[in-house]
């Protein structure tokens, strides 16, 4: 997964802790940026107002500077790497792919933590 987010988001993936906009790479918010938009350009081409409200959306109004955070995700996007388009999507789908899959595991390990406890 790491790899296909760096192909399609290089310096999405190259962001340290302290410069990353969520708090959380792979949450909830971070997740919708990297599946709901198809390319970077899609993210460069939103208006900051759309980038904002769906961060917002997203994020269920938990991000204290959306609008910061829309900025960054944006020169983020706009700084990465151009892949040629018919590449955008396999990528998409196997990044979501891969959350979906990750969500499952998790699922599955809190129902035998659930076990273990009984």
């Amino acid at each position: 997964m790491l790899n296909n987010i760096y192909l399609k988001f290089s310096e999405y993936a190259l962001l340290r802790d302290g410069q990353h906009p969520f708090a959380n790479k792979y949450g909830a918010t971070a997740e919708a940026i990297l599946t709901e938009y198809t390319t970077n350009e899609d993210i460069v081409n939103s208006s900051i107002e759309d980038l904002i409200a769906f961060i917002n959306t997203k994020s269920r109004d938990r991000i204290a500077d959306a609008e910061e955070t829309a900025k960054i995700i944006q020169a983020t996007a706009r700084n990465s790497y151009r892949l040629d388009k018919c590449l955008y999507e396999p990528l998409t789908i196997s990044i979501a792919s891969s959350f979906n899959c990750i969500s499952s595991f998790e699922r599955e390990l809190k129902a035998i933590d659930k076990a273990i406890l009984q």
